[in-house]
This record gives C-alpha cells, sequence and structure tokens, in this order.
C-alpha cells in the first residue's frame, strides 16, 4: 500500500501493529493499537492485531469515522452512525457525568453500519432483516437481538428529528419487526432463577471476608450490585436502632428520575445486616465500604497462612515491591464483585476435586467424575441474590409477599408510588427484618 493512501506512520511493536496519526479534529499526534473486531465474538480484540493488512484496515476505519465527526452531513448510513454514536456519547449519562452501558449497547448495535458507506435512503428493510439472521447464527440470545434492533430504528428515528433522515426511510427500517418467541433461530434467554442459600455458604467459605459480606448482605437485603459495591457508612441513616435505612446515592439509583425524591430508594437493614455492616462503619462517611485492596490484603493473608515454605527475607522485599506498585480500584463495580464470586466458585471447586482424589484414590476417571458433579458448586452471579430475597420474602409474608417484595427491592410502577410510598416503606421494614432470617 502506497504511503500517501493512509497518514502518519504504522510501526510494530513485539509484533504487533501500532499507528501514530494525528487525526481530522485532533490537535496532537497519537498511537492507536490498531485492534481488529472479531465478527466470530462479536467484540474487539483485545490486543493489536499481528497481520499488516488487518492493521490497515483498523487504520482506514480509525481515519474514516475521526473524518465523518469533523466533517458536515454527507448523507450516507456511516455518516448517520457516527452522529448518533456521537450524540449518545452526550446523552446517556450518569448524575456524576460517566456514561451508561447504553453508549456500549448503541456501538454495538450500530458495528455492522458503521462500514456502510451508501446513501442512508438505500438502506431498506431486508439488509437490517440480515444483519438479525447474522446476530442470530452468532447465537445470540433472541432478547439482545430485538434490543440492537430497537436501538437501530431509534437511530433512524433520532436521524427525522434532526432532518438527517426522510421519516419514509425510517418508516421502512420501523416495519422490521423484533423477534418472535419460536419463530427464529436465534437463541432464547435464560430465565434467572434464585440461588439456594446452602449453596452461598458454601461458596463463601473461599472468599476474604469483605466479599463474603458483600454477597451476605446481598442475600439479606435484595439490594443491586450497585448498591451494595455504592454503600458508604455516610449514606446509612441510624435514628432508629431496630432498622438502619441505607439512602441509595443518586448514581445507583435506577429510580432518581421520579422528580421530587433526591433519595428515592431506601433500603431497610435490619439486625444480621447491621451486624455485618458494623465494622465498616468506623472508616471515612464519604469512604466505600467494601474495597478490592483489602479484599486481596486479606486474601492474601490466608495465602500466606497457608505457605508451606518458609519466607526468605528475598521474598518479603519482592512482595513489597509488588505491593507497592500494585492499583486497585477504591469500591467494586458489578464486573469487579462478579469475578470474585466467580473466583471463589472456582476456587471452591479446585479443592473439592483434590479431597476427592485423596479420599478417593482408587477410583476411576468415570467415578471422580460423577462425584465431582454432586459435590461441586453450581455456578451463580449476585444477581441471583436478589431473586433469593424476593423468593423468600413472598413466601415468608403471605399475601403481602408482592408487594412486600416490590417495597424491599425497590420495584416500583409510577402509578402507584405517591399513592402507596408510606406503606411500602413499613412493608419493607417488614420484609427486611424477615429476610433476616435466612
Amino acid at each position: 500500500m502506497a504511503k500517501q493512501e493512509l497518514p502518519g506512520s504504522l510501526y510494530q511493536k513485539r509484533g504487533r501493529w501500532y499507528w501514530c496519526v494525528k487525526l481530522p479534529g485532533a490537535d496532537k499526534f497519537h498511537n492507536f493499537p490498531l485492534k481488529k473486531f472479531d465478527v466470530e465474538t462479536n467484540r474487539v480484540s483485545d490486543t493489536a492485531t499481528t497481520d499488516r493488512g488487518a492493521a490497515v484496515a483498523v487504520a482506514k476505519a480509525i481515519y474514516e469515522a475521526a473524518r465523518l465527526r469533523n466533517s458536515s452531513w454527507d448523507g450516507t448510513v456511516s455518516g448517520l452512525v457516527a452522529r448518533y454514536r456521537r450524540h449518545a456519547e452526550t446523552y446517556y449519562l450518569r448524575p456524576d457525568g460517566t456514561q451508561t452501558a447504553q453508549v456500549g449497547n448503541v456501538k454495538y448495535a450500530t458495528e455492522p453500519l458503521a462500514a456502510l458507506v451508501i446513501p442512508v435512503e438505500d438502506l431498506g428493510p431486508k439488509a437490517v432483516k440480515e444483519i438479525l439472521n447474522k446476530w442470530a447464527s452468532e447465537k445470540l440470545c433472541r432478547s439482545t437481538i430485538n434490543d440492537r434492533l430497537h436501538i437501530i430504528q431509534h437511530m433512524f428515528r433520532w436521524g427525522v428529528g434532526e432532518q438527517l433522515v426522510s421519516p419514509i426511510t425510517q418508516g421502512y427500517i420501523a416495519a422490521v419487526e423484533s423477534l418472535h418467541k419460536g419463530r427464529s433461530k436465534a437463541t432464547e434467554p435464560v430465565e434467572v432463577d434464585p440461588v439456594a442459600p446452602s449453596v452461598v455458604r458454601q461458596t463463601q467459605q473461599y472468599m476474604p471476608k469483605v466479599v463474603a459480606d458483600m454477597v451476605e448482605l446481598h442475600m439479606l437485603t435484595g439490594m443491586r450490585s450497585q448498591e451494595v459495591c455504592q454503600l458508604q457508612p455516610g449514606l446509612i441513616d441510624r435514628t432508629d436502632p431496630a432498622t438502619w435505612i441505607y439512602m441509595v446515592p443518586d448514581i445507583a439509583n435506577k429510580e432518581h428520575h421520579l422528580e421530587g425524591k433526591k433519595h428515592d430508594r431506601r433500603v431497610p437493614l435490619a439486625t444480621r445486616a447491621q451486624a455485618i455492616l458494623s465494622t465498616y462503619l468506623l472508616r471515612k462517611p464519604d469512604a466505600y465500604c467494601f474495597t478490592p485492596s483489602e479484599a486481596m490484603r486479606q486474601r492474601h493473608e490466608i495465602q500466606r497462612e497457608n505457605r508451606q515454605t518458609p519466607v526468605w527475607p528475598s521474598h518479603l522485599r519482592h512482595l513489597e515491591a509488588k505491593r507497592t506498585g500494585a492499583w486497585y480500584t477504591d469500591r467494586f463495580d458489578t464486573h469487579s464483585y462478579r469475578r470474585a464470586v466467580v473466583y471463589a466458585i472456582s476456587k471452591g471447586n479446585r479443592e473439592i476435586r483434590k479431597a476427592l482424589k485423596k479420599t478417593m484414590p482408587k477410583a476411576t476417571k468415570d467415578e471422580l467424575a460423577a462425584a465431582f458433579k454432586k459435590a461441586a458448586i453450581p455456578d451463580w452471579t449476585p444477581h441471583q441474590l436478589r431473586h433469593t430475597a424476593a423468593t423468600f420474602v413472598r413466601a415468608a409474608m403471605g399475601e403481602f409477599g408482592k408487594d412486600a417484595g416490590m417495597a424491599l427491592l425497590g420495584q416500583k410502577s409510577l402509578n402507584i408510588f405517591d399513592r402507596y410510598a408510606k406503606l411500602n416503606d413499613t412493608l419493607a421494614a417488614q420484609a427486611a427484618h424477615k429476610v433476616d432470617a435466612i
């Protein structure tokens, strides 16, 4: 490829391709790792590509996207995608200014259209249906495909409002129907079931105390994962000794859009939840209760206690150097919280497998596999703890189970919110004390 066809300079570093360039609209040069989009996994690779041809193609796409962002409307599908993505980056924001997950959803949904340099009017329903069929062949579940279709349709509806797309073209795209159950090749979404408390207890044996306390609190309160991660001492109202109230911050509050309620989501904390939190309330009011650094410190202490060989001075110096260079975020997020749970399950199953091999030294491979299948910890995620709390409340509170569960979990419909707010607060407190018996 001639150099003048691609601005900047391509270069290799450890066998992988990078690109130093000053993009249109940028005020200085930047170095870009040229990461290829993997069609099979439907995501961008984590590392730069080793293929020069693929690197050039990625560089061209990056440059074209930058050119479209900083050029006048060219009437193409690619240009519409670039403008809509730019809109999403400034529209889908949390109260603290960070972008929501919807920005990533928009990127994934519009990826098949981003490279289409054709007039917007030339894109018809059949082309969109082909994209849906492609996603179905990639084993994406039906609900995900439908969500992405709705994003594409919203993009064209937004384009009409911006006078970029004809209402006729938007009508064609809106005519594409969502995939219906049993009427397509797409896989069906898996229903989320509650996780048994006995399974949770078994997993907690292999967790650091911080993560085990997060899981216990999560199951006792039925909070969302984000609400557990955002917990701070200053957000807990301890006026009533019997039932503390966690005032969920706006950034973790799904009901924040309701006007007139600064702290619309309130989580009651009963006796056992209070006992768990008591040791975490001694820190600063604006400090997070559950931190990855504390969890890792506890995990390393356990590893040190179980160490078989002596710790030499050289080991201590090496560990201190590693500790100095270690970096952790100031709190767990939903992803790191889930990974901590998955790691504990994996660790527990490794220990179970080792124990079975010791207790069944003469067993065949099939016998060991059968025994492990019975004893292994099943996979579960933190989100299932919310379902566990809801199921327990509904069973324990009889006729008030549904209302109490909605109150405890913060599942409110707008038409009854103002009318039953006081009743729901009372039921939520009752529910919290019922779940305390799990």
